[in-house]
């Protein structure tokens, strides 16, 4: 599973982030699995702003309708989240295929270090599955997915948000997302357009971030049902090596 949120990593940290603030992207298209992405900068020495820059001049080149227009506005910053998107959508259905690939090889190696019979690890693997697909969706949504302006604060912190014209159902496919991660997504926007509109009041802040929090505790609480699940079909030795391996916690 390790192995998986590393490709969406990569797959992420090769498109652009948010425009003002962030790190440019390490490259133009998803990297494969186990590349490793170029650090800030790499493409224009050791100035992050210059391999930022240079994307950016990439981008208007290869986009005609960016000519000629601001992209730190709010016009050129939507322009460019609807270019981004449709970069993303025609990349999703590549990534998917290697996403299932990645996961169909992590499983055959984990049945073989499980020590089970096909039959027995077939049997398992549905518990296995839901608990690998709960833990990929809320890092969509907590690491790479997050709302426009919904990073990580802090010194370095991404404050203005990264890849905020990313659905991440588009990573899913026909598999749409938990309603515990869901609430968790829905409730980020809503609390972000409330921190965005300057006449938002306590009461309408307050109520905002009690219902992520809430949402967040959910999670917590159907990821933990989920996880017990699979450890009750697991021998001491079998649960060891999935807490070992980041399947369980």
């Amino acid at each position: 599973m390790n192995k998986l949120l590393t490709l969406l990593a990569a797959a992420f940290l090769a498109l652009p982030t948010s425009f003002a603030g962030d790190a440019p992207p390490a490259g133009d298209q998803p990297r494969p699995a186990g590349d490793q992405p170029r650090p800030p900068g790499a493409e224009g020495g050791d100035n992050g702003n210059r391999g930022r820059d240079g994307f950016m001049r990439r981008l208007v080149e290869e986009n005609p309708e960016l000519q000629g227009v601001d992209l730190q506005s709010p016009e050129g910053q939507e322009k460019v989240r609807a270019i981004m998107a449709k970069r993303m959508e025609a990349e999703a259905p590549r990534i998917r295929q290697r996403m299932a690939e990645n996961q169909a090889a992590q499983h055959a190696e984990l049945n073989k270090t499980l020590a089970m019979a096909p039959e027995e690890f077939d049997a398992i693997k549905p518990l296995l599955v839901r608990v690998e697909n709960l833990r990929m969706q809320k890092g969509l949504i907590d690491n790479v997915g997050r709302p426009a302006g919904m990073g990580r604060g802090g010194p370095g912190g991404q404050r203005g948000g990264r890849n905020n014209f990313f659905n991440p159902q588009m990573l899913l496919g026909d598999t749409q997302l938990d309603p515990s991660v869901l609430e968790i997504q829905e409730s980020g926007k809503a609390l972000k357009a409330l921190v965005d509109d300057k006449q938002a009041n306590a009461t309408e802040l307050a109520s905002a971030v009690a219902r992520l929090r809430k949402a967040r505790q959910g999670f917590d609480g159907v990821f933990a049902k989920a996880q017990e699940e699979l450890r009750a079909v697991l021998t001491p030795q079998q649960e060891a090596i999935l807490v070992d391996n980041g399947t369980l916690d």
